[in-house]
């Protein structure tokens, strides 16, 4: 019997839609030396009747959290049933290429000191759309400049590798954040304190990226746990759309949606808006090149213009972010007083 090398550990909730194009995307059975290990965080879809269903299930071990307790907690149990040495994560709205898990055993027998290893998504999104496609190129121009071997910033668990051992003695992912919002982030720093995260091509994957809705809000409500996070560790963010290289760029999208904003009331703050645009654009020129080569030059302009966009999400999330952090730490400066205060009364 061939032993357990890899334990992939999916986790999933609501996933109905899009779960079966996983693991479509796996081969059937798994290579030698694989298990996949899924974890539903009590859907409330039809998510287990397609687990169910599916030509995977018998090599399947199918795991279920009593109550939703979101990705943190799914991949945890997940992580507690797998056997193999090496964790490796994939979320459940990506599809794998075609040879993903071949080129990952050979990226791990080429590299057997590798103990933590991140890869990048393609640049065409598992879902269809104009948005999806901007997050995907986005996404994908962000990590490509980085040599093969290179050391990431962060890791990612949509698509990343990570020694089974080195996982449990960090303590898993903190489960006091709920959604898929700085869980990964907050893991990276820790896996960073031990060792490298090593940037690879070879957990390369299709993210289905979402609308502009979803896709919104996801960048305010991140950009508020990110700043709220290094208000708490002290330590800026090293790989978010707030990281301090970024600021420059994030800044200049502010600006010029603050100009459209006022322009109806304040007709200065509209002349300003075409040099801010060209001034992004600059800023963004490598991006800005990629968008025109990759989609052409009417969607390039058009992916620039959802570049401000986010970016102006990712601001006010940051601002809002301050605030909140401002507030922490004003309720922790009390509370000591506010105890100190009682011990008098008694």
């Amino acid at each position: 019997m061939t032993s357990i090398r890899f334990s992939i550990v999916v986790p999933v909730f609501d996933g109905a839609g899009f779960v079966g194009a996983l693991l479509d995307s796996m081969p059937c059975p798994p290579p030698a030396g694989f298990e996949l290990i899924v974890v539903d965080d009590h859907s409330r879809d039809d998510t287990l009747a397609v687990l169910d269903r599916h030509p995977l299930r018998p090599w399947l071990r199918l795991y279920r959290t009593p109550a939703n307790a979101g990705p943190a907690a799914a991949r945890n149990m997940g992580a507690s049933h797998a056997s193999g040495a090496l964790l490796l994560f994939f979320d459940a709205d990506v599809v794998l290429l075609p040879d993903t898990l071949a080129r990952v055993e050979r990226y791990a027998d080429a590299h057997p000191e590798v103990r933590c290893a991140s890869g990048l998504d393609a640049p065409r999104s598992a879902a269809p759309g104009c948005v999806p496609d901007f997050h995907a190129l986005w996404a994908h121009h962000a990590l490509d400049r980085l040599p093969e071997g290179a050391v990431a910033s962060a890791w990612n668990p949509r698509n990343g590798l990570l020694e089974r051992a080195l996982f449990h003695d960090l303590g898993g992912f903190d489960t006091r954040y709920r959604r898929a919002d700085v869980e990964d982030y907050a893991l990276s720093r820790k896996i960073s304190a031990h060792t490298p995260i090593r940037f690879t091509r070879a957990l390369e994957v299709a993210h289905r990226f979402g609308g502009l809705r979803t896709s919104t809000a996801a960048f305010f409500r991140r950009s508020a746990y990110w700043v709220r996070l290094a208000a708490e560790t002290g330590q800026v963010d090293r790989t978010g759309h707030t990281r301090v290289a970024n600021l420059p760029s994030v800044a200049c999208s502010a600006a010029i949606v603050a100009g459209l904003a006022l322009a109806p009331l304040l007709p200065t703050a509209a002349r300003a808006i075409p040099a801010l645009v060209a001034l992004q654009a600059l800023l963004n020129a490598s991006l800005l090149r990629f968008f025109v080569e990759r989609a052409g030059l009417a969607r390039g302009v058009a992916y620039l213009g959802l570049l401000i966009h986010f970016q102006a999400t990712a601001a006010l999330g940051a601002a809002v972010g301050a605030a909140q952090a401002g507030l922490d730490a004003l309720r922790a400066a009390r509370a000591p007083s506010a105890t100190a205060a009682a011990e008098g009364e008694t």
